[in-house]
């Protein structure tokens, strides 16, 4: 999978349907993007970029995240709780499939989707 960053957002808002937004103040982190829902504003993705690798935090199950550990390119949380997140190292850096990051998108949505 190669993703710009861009490319990456734009992948990510037509899987969910949710809305970028840009939460944070510091200036180091305000211009990086997050995916949320509309209806309670919960993130479910955030993208950022860390050595010049591009980077996806998303919600799993803690079950599911100590499983995808073991998967070349998914590692422990970046700045989030490594319980429940993981990062994915998005371009040219993991073995996961488009249909398989698709379906942990699709995860981490429901999962911060409160009715």
């Amino acid at each position: 999978m190669t993703f710009t960053k861009r490319q990456l957002l734009d992948w990510l808002l037509g899987v969910t349907g949710a809305e970028e937004a840009y939460p944070f103040t510091r200036e180091k982190s305000r211009y990086t993007p997050v995916i949320r829902h509309r209806h309670n504003q919960k993130m479910l993705a955030l993208v950022t970029e860390k050595d010049g690798k591009l980077l996806l935090n998303l919600k799993l199950k803690s079950e599911q995240v100590a499983i995808m550990l073991d998967t070349k390119g998914v590692i422990p949380a970046y700045h989030m709780n490594k319980k429940h997140w993981l990062t994915v190292l998005v371009v040219n850096e993991t073995e996961l499939t488009e249909n398989e990051l698709k379906s942990m998108v699709l995860e981490s949505s429901r999962l911060t989707q409160d009715h």
